[in-house]
């Protein structure tokens, strides 16, 4: 269930997607406990800033070109950061009983989030700069610095530490990280609007249908996207750098650690 020696050494990707899903099939419940709380007070609190927006002065036509699309892909960003943050800590979290490993993941989650929100701000705005640009560099931004969760959570980086120290691992395995955080984000975005566009052709709009269906959305989709991000992040660690097994044990009380 947990961090095991060969999840901690160089693997191809099809073993990493496989050991996600045995991992995340086990931890299935025990993070809906953690993701659905967490997500719908994201969801409930960035539809209402939608709303807010929507309801200004501003030019609705501005807003949608600017705003909408800035505060949409952060939204997106942001809870796939916290999904993978939840399970990073589930998966090291393996000597406490289950009531236990839930509320310490509860309380790190909940210390963590405002930095965790402070770095995805960053990151986006670096991914919009390169869409700004053009697409392609939006697209490299987006893989290269992506793995700034897991330098926050297992490293406790800063926030600008966390993204180039992000950009740092993923060199030398570009194509593999560029592929993944494609397909994932691509695949996100897919089941969401497909989802919303069938529950909406049998029920009348609301915010609380929207909230409900994206929160339920994500809660199922993060403990495999965030498990597969963890093992990614280990594995791209363990082919740059003097890191295995035992030296994932040395590090993980430091990051345990209130």
């Amino acid at each position: 269930m947990y961090i095991q020696p060969d999840n901690v050494q160089p693997a191809t990707t099809k073993t990493l997607i496989s050991q996600s899903f045995k991992k995340s099939k086990e931890l299935f419940t025990t993070s809906l406990i953690l993701t659905i709380p967490i997500f719908s007070i994201i969801f409930a609190l960035m539809i209402y800033l939608y709303n807010f927006l929507a309801a200004n002065e501003i030019s609705i036509s501005t807003i949608q070109d600017e705003s909408f699309s800035g505060l949409s892909l952060f939204n997106s960003l942001l809870i796939v950061s916290v999904g993978a943050v939840i399970m990073f800590l589930l998966l090291m979290n393996n000597e406490s009983e289950r009531k236990d490993q839930i509320v310490f993941t509860l309380k790190k989650t909940v210390v963590l989030l405002p930095t965790v929100i402070a770095a995805t701000i960053v990151y986006t705005t670096f991914v919009l700069i390169g869409v700004s640009l053009l697409l392609i560099p939006g697209l490299l931004l987006l893989a290269y610095l992506g793995f700034y969760t897991q330098a926050l959570v297992f490293e406790r980086k800063g926030i600008l530490q966390s993204i180039f120290r992000s950009r740092d691992l993923v060199k030398g395995s570009f194509w593999k990280v560029f592929l993944l955080f494609v397909s994932v984000h691509l695949t996100i975005s897919v089941i969401q609007i497909t989802v919303l566009i069938s529950v909406l052709m049998v029920v009348d709009y609301t915010n609380y249908v929207v909230i409900l269906c994206l929160t339920l959305i994500n809660a199922i989709i993060a403990p495999f996207i965030g498990t597969l991000f963890s093992l990614f992040y280990l594995n791209l660690r363990s082919r740059q750098e003097a890191f295995d097994y035992e030296t994932y044990e040395q590090e993980k009380p430091y990051q345990l650690s209130s």
